[in-house]
């Protein structure tokens, strides 16, 4: 049985890869999943949901990090991937009366 850290890891790992499917498949735009989710994540959070666990990139700007490595991955909560299915319906019904 797997421990609950672990599971919840699992969780947050299947809920980044059904935003990646579900963004692939429907061609949305970081633009557009910002218009689906109302603002109320920001880009840069967006951004980090379809990156891989590796992504991260060098420090800039931060003296005190400098050349240190900074994850760009950002994992999806239960209520962020909810959030975003519900917010999806309504977009796409959006899109079918423009």
């Amino acid at each position: 049985m797997a421990c609950a850290a672990t599971k919840g890891k699992a969780t947050i790992n299947r809920n980044n890869q059904n935003y990646k499917r579900l963004i692939t498949a429907l061609e949305l735009s970081k633009q557009d999943v910002f218009e689906v989710l109302k603002g109320t994540a920001s880009k840069s959070k967006i951004d980090g949901w379809g990156r891989s666990e590796e992504a991260t990139k060098s420090a800039t700007g931060n003296r005190r990090l400098d050349n240190a490595k900074v994850k760009r991955f950002r994992a999806m909560t239960d209520a962020e991937f909810d959030a975003f299915c519900a917010g999806l319906i309504d977009w796409l019904k959006e899109e079918d009366n423009d």
